[in-house]
């Protein structure tokens, strides 16, 4: 059953205050790391932070607020569990990123199954920071010997923590084991097999994702969106260039509008979404992987077609959904803003581990951004301003070639989603029980109900 909008009482004001802090802080951080990476010289490298602690603080504060909107309990677990990552963020110690992520699960709010999940996801991530510390000798990720580390066991560890984690749902912990798979390019290059194996994984994963978003029940595709998400982060780590990191960047940074999404009322636009699947593209195209640009297109064409499937009519949007549609088109409009001022400068830092096969440039206050390969050879570029207008038209063509398809398919309509408040009679008191079939339990005729064009 959908979550509705939470009540602020107490508890969530205090949570929203801690998050907006950490919000602050993360603000404050990448202001201060612009140019080099903060490590004072009396904490001997416990303290350590960069443009990548900076977007981690930014998007556990994202995830944050995002949770406390949409959910009703255990808001002060999300703000603990938050400044605990953000804390696993500012230290360079392998040994303590890996504890606090520990920590961070224990405290985090799941259900049984995803609680799970989420343990798993966090030893694997606890245990392939651990292996590199242990292989390398060095528990600082800072220290020259540190790259030494970056072996298959370790690498593999990350990779299932980030998967599982996109799997468990909670976000906090996706963020947080993002961070641990990208800094692993502070330490030094990934060995060529295993940048090939982030590919398949990433490529596969957000093929299958998007696939089964286009015909899983709408109450069943936050999750869905989620798992391309983490496909498309797996792909920018595989293709170990800027382009690449930029484009992980850019996902996570769009990610809390996936969790504000779980609002039956709030259709996620398709603006971001088309961005990100040109920056994937890109990328691909720039690293000459020509057959993967293919397959990051229509999982992107899939997931589009979902959520044209996710959508609802204007009149029924709420005052969550207006903001979630301001703010995603504020992700797409800025995103040269985004990539010329914080993922750039991010990706300079991670340089020592990234190669030059494919670089991502903005042009931040004319809206352009551009894509070279490793010759330094223009490959493509984009006025995101064209792309804004080109997805309403996307969004509206998708919206009526699926209205048609409910139409003649009925039995394809996710009719078992709960009543809004237009729709409910006299007799509806009670939302309708998710069904597979589409059958309604609570009315007494078992006919599902077909839209009206």
């Amino acid at each position: 059953m959908m979550q509705s909008v939470a009540r602020f009482r107490f508890p969530s004001i205090l949570s929203i205050v801690g998050l907006t802090g950490l919000l602050l802080v993360g603000l404050m951080l990448a202001w201060l790391a612009h140019d080099r990476p903060l490590a004072p010289q009396v904490a001997h490298g416990w303290l350590r932070a960069d443009l990548l602690s900076a977007l981690t603080l930014l998007l556990l504060a994202g995830y944050g607020l995002a949770a406390v909107v949409v959910s009703q309990a255990d808001h002060w677990r999300t703000a603990v569990v938050a400044w605990c990552y953000g804390m696993a963020a500012l230290t360079g110690h392998l040994a303590l990123i890996a504890a606090l992520v520990i920590v961070g699960v224990a405290l985090q709010p799941a259900a049984l199954a995803q609680r799970r999940l989420a343990l798993a996801s966090a030893l694997a991530t606890a245990g392939g920071l651990v292996l590199i510390g242990v292989m390398s000798g060095e528990w600082l990720y800072a220290a020259p010997g540190a790259g030494a580390g970056l072996v298959g066991g370790s690498l593999v560890l990350l990779l299932v923590g980030t998967v599982l984690a996109s799997k468990a749902q909670p976000h906090l912990l996706f963020a947080m084991a993002c961070y641990a798979l990208l800094r692993t390019f502070s330490l030094g290059p990934w060995a060529l097999q295993w940048l090939f194996v982030a590919l398949v994984t990433g490529a596969a994963l957000a093929l299958w994702a998007s696939w089964h978003a286009t015909v899983a029940a709408r109450a069943l595709l936050p999750g869905w969106v989620q798992l391309v998400m983490a496909g498309f982060v797996l792909v920018g780590a595989g293709l170990g260039a800027g382009a690449g990191v930029v484009m992980a960047s850019y996902v996570l940074l769009i990610g809390p509008l996936v969790l504000l999404a779980r609002r039956p009322s709030f259709p996620l636009p398709n603006w971001p979404l088309l961005v990100l699947v040109w920056m994937a593209v890109a990328a691909a195209v720039a690293a000459r992987l020509t057959v993967l640009a293919i397959l990051l297109g229509l999982s992107g064409f899939l997931l589009v077609l979902a959520l044209a499937r996710w959508a609802v009519p204007p009149l029924r949007s709420a005052h969550v959904g207006r903001a979630g549609q301001g703010l995603a088109l504020v992700g797409a409009v800025g995103a040269p803003l985004f990539v010329g001022t914080l993922a750039g400068p991010l990706v300079a830092q991670l340089q020592a581990g990234l190669s030059p096969y494919g670089e991502l440039v903005a042009s931040p206050w004319t809206g352009l951004l551009v894509v070279y390969n490793a010759e330094k050879e223009y490959v493509a570029s984009l006025p995101v301003f064209v792309l804004v207008a080109l997805g309403m038209v996307l969004a509206a063509a998708g919206w009526l070639i699926l209205r048609v398809w409910a139409k003649f398919w009925p039995d394809r309509d996710d009719a078992w989603l709960p009543l809004s408040a237009a729709e409910r009679g006299p007799g509806d008191d009670v939302d309708r029980a998710v069904c597979p079939t589409g059958i309604d339990m609570n009315r007494s005729t078992d006919k599902p109900k077909v839209p009206d064009l």
